[in-house]
């Protein structure tokens, strides 16, 4: 388990959200030796290689299969994620999201199905949000035991849906 260190804390209300660098450092390695695998079952696809003998329908599952890892693996090696009292700065493999913490309706674990389909390394959370037109969004995150202060984002960020959900009422309360 990753441990947080001085520098994840950089201010009073603050703290940062990554992996731990061993853990960066293997997640390259991964999308590395998935990708190279990738190359030889495409490689088989054409008829060339260790692959050409397996049959098209599993050779493409297993390609599947493989570049589900691959995104998993760089999505974990990019991101990171800045929370302060007032708001929640994600950085990912797939751009950015600023999410202020008045904005934050709910968040829940990804069901077991979409567990399976989401390429995440560890368990992908739903963050549910408004955005400044008032359309609801929703950001997913990985929490895996290499997430330095994980435990510590999903405390924050049910907090923040509790006082939401208490200062603003539940949809039926409004309705």
């Amino acid at each position: 388990r990753a441990e947080p260190s001085a520098k994840d804390a950089p201010g009073p209300g603050t703290f940062l959200v990554h992996f731990a660098p061993t853990s960066i450092t293997l997640s390259w390695g991964l999308a590395v030796a998935f990708g190279l695998s990738a190359v030889l079952l495409i490689a088989g696809l054409a008829g060339v290689g260790l692959f050409s003998t397996w049959a098209p329908a599993a050779t493409i599952g297993l390609l599947l299969l493989n570049l589900r890892l691959i995104v998993g693996a760089l999505r974990a090696a990019r991101f990171r994620a800045r929370v302060d009292d007032e708001t929640l700065r994600i950085d990912g493999l797939f751009g950015h999201a600023r999410i202020p913490r008045a904005a934050i309706t709910g968040t829940s674990r990804a069901s077991i199905p979409m567990q399976l389909l989401i390429p995440a390394m560890g368990l992908s959370h739903w963050i549910e949000w408004q955005d400044a037109e008032g359309r609801t969004q929703r950001t997913c995150v990985s929490i895996s035991q290499e997430l330095v202060h994980g435990d510590r984002l999903i405390a924050w960020l049910e907090s923040a849906a509790r006082a939401n959900t208490t200062r603003h009422g539940t949809a039926s309360q409004r309705a």
